[in-house]
């Protein structure tokens, strides 16, 4: 049986792009956003923290682009889980591998 790990929360971010178009908004787990603050600090905009559980935060996600909050590009910097979000659409990222 396939071991779960304990998630302490689930965080929405504005993804840093360079360029025009329609944006998205990312969700990823507590310790994701904190390792990717670590790295490069303030290159994202966190948006929500704390969310109890990954179906709420991508909902929440969706709201939020609904209502033309995130206006930037869609970007999976930093994740190991590569792919394209459709403009506008909503991010989930991976588990970060160490590099």
């Amino acid at each position: 049986m396939r071991r779960q790990k304990a998630v302490s929360g689930w965080v929405i971010y504005k993804p840093q792009v360079s360029g025009p178009g329609p944006g998205a908004v990312a969700v990823c787990e507590q310790e994701e956003w904190d390792a990717m603050e670590l790295a490069e600090p303030g290159r994202h905009a966190l948006l929500h923290s704390g969310i109890a559980s990954e179906a709420l935060a991508e909902a929440m996600a969706r709201e939020l682009q609904g209502s033309g909050t995130a206006k930037a590009g869609a970007s999976k910097a930093g994740a190991s889980k590569a792919g394209a979000a459709k403009p506008g659409g909503v991010l989930k990222t991976g588990a970060l591998k160490a590099r």
